[in-house]
């Protein structure tokens, strides 16, 4: 459900795609020691995490984004605990991200509430991040901490990091121009769908502390090209670092594990695809009733108020939620909605010449950033059933045709797009993006409403329950 959320929330941004809040799509990190060790033919100090169990790290930030005819501005705070330390040597983090959105100039602008993550992670001491899904699909820890050189080897000719929730891929290299005591520097580079289609570009200036062994401070810049053109800037550093004792973090621990339980089984209940509305209704009371159980019992400040935003934003959505619950049960397992459209080349395509086959519709369009992060996912999917009866198409939306092909020939997508901007309409589709699942008898089985980083494995196993019928 989450997935519907932001394909709603896309819906309701439109057109306008701005990128600039994906922070860490690519870093430069600057840290030190390298200069000195080259100098005396020492191997370089590899830049390490030194966390401690107990510690609290506040960072503080704000960025700009200029464009045409306007301006965004974002406010952000990073709150990281340190809560244990792994048999593997790393450390199991709790991080909360905090963002205020604001638009036009920063000194006259009125700012949205701040939105805000709670998550868990577990870090090893070079910087490799365990991926769940607390991160939801905005978080992105690598943000404020980087990924770093695994050996001597690797600080020479570079690394990779891999962001597989949403498809990234980071490179990194040192720069030994970029020195200061104690201090190493780090160019990073993204490597993403989102970065061709966007015309987007960001680099961060990442300082990092050999000695403490923690980032201080991050530089960013940024730029796109579609959209919103214009560029950016911000920077975020690192304002206090507290130390807590072990009766203190224990309890922490003890709420942060009550609330990611309670929130694991809130999300899990409004994530079943196609429940009834009455089913629906039922398993988010009972979810919602454990949000608010764990409330009663947490001590922490912190977590007190996520809940209470959690069970605000469920009194704001389930209405939502249920809507789309009947309009799903209106059009699951009864005939699909005919129709006729042409493919880019002019060629005429019908629902009904394809009986015999399940059909994938996968509506898009170039404004919508869910849908090109899950084009990757699209493709595997139409190679996976390449000599199967299954039949993938984008069904595009984009009113401008060379936005259409633009995004095909750079994604080199390998299932037929058709130009369908009246269709969606005869499915009541109005997130993107969504994919539809028809049988082989015409029949509407299966829909899935945003973008989910397990995607094709689920598509892969309702696609294989109609083959195997």
């Amino acid at each position: 459900m989450l997935g519907m959320l932001a394909a709603k929330l896309k819906k309701e941004d439109g057109m306008s795609t701005h990128l600039s809040f994906c922070r860490g799509l690519s870093l430069v990190l600057v840290c030190g020691g390298l200069v000195a060790a080259q100098a005396t033919g020492a191997p370089p100090e590899l830049p390490r995490y030194r966390l401690q169990v107990g510690q609290e790290l506040q960072y503080a930030g704000k960025s700009e984004f200029k464009y045409d005819n306007g301006q965004h501005n974002t406010d952000s705070t990073w709150r990281i605990w340190v809560v244990r330390q792994n048999k593997d040597g790393g450390w199991r983090l709790v991080i909360r991200s905090g963002s205020t959105f604001s638009q036009g100039n920063a000194k006259r602008s009125t700012p949205a509430d701040e939105r805000v993550t709670f998550a868990w992670c577990d870090i090893s001491p070079a910087g490799e991040i365990t991926e769940n899904d607390s991160f939801g699909f905005r978080l992105r820890p690598n943000g404020i901490l980087p990924r770093l050189p695994e050996d001597a080897t690797a600080m020479k000719i570079g690394w990779t990091s891999e962001y597989r929730r949403l498809d990234e891929q980071h490179r990194y290299k040192v720069l030994p121009d970029q020195s200061a005591e104690g201090k190493i520097a780090i160019e990073g580079a993204l490597e993403s769908a989102m970065n061709e289609i966007y015309g987007v570009t960001n680099t961060h200036v990442v300082t990092f502390d050999l000695s403490r062994g923690l980032p201080e401070k991050v530089v960013e810049s940024s730029t796109q090209t579609y959209g919103f053109n214009g560029q950016g800037t911000g920077t975020t550093s690192l304002e206090k670092i507290e130390t807590h004792d072990a009766a203190w973090t224990r309890d922490f621990t003890a709420d942060t594990d009550g609330y990611f339980a309670a929130k694991q089984v809130y999300d899990k209940a409004t994530s079943i695809r196609n429940q009834s509305p009455d089913d629906l209704e039922k398993s988010m009371q009972k979810a919602v009733a454990d949000l608010i159980s764990v409330r009663e019992t947490i001590k922490t400040p912190e977590l007190q108020q996520q809940l209470d935003r959690d069970i605000k934003q469920h009194d704001q959505y389930v209405s939502y939620y249920t809507e789309e619950a009947k309009k799903r049960q209106t059009l699951l397992n009864h005939p699909a909605a005919e129709w006729i459209c042409q493919d880019l080349a002019g060629k005429e395509h019908a629902l009904k010449d394809y009986r015999g086959r399940v059909v994938v519709l996968d509506f898009w369009y170039r404004g919508c950033g869910w849908c090109i992060r899950a084009m990757p996912q699209m493709k595997e999917l139409a190679a996976h059933f390449k000599d199967q009866p299954v039949t993938v198409f984008g069904m595009n939306t984009d009113r401008d045709e060379a936005d259409a092909q633009f995004v095909i020939d750079k994604l080199a997508l390998n299932y037929l797009n058709l130009k369908a901007k009246d269709i969606p309409s005869k499915y009541s589709v109005q997130g993107f993006p969504t994919l539809l699942i028809i049988d082989q008898d015409g029949i509407l089985r299966d829909i899935h409403s945003g973008y989910s980083p397990t995607l094709k494995e689920e598509v892969v196993k309702s696609i294989e329950g109609l083959l195997n019928r």
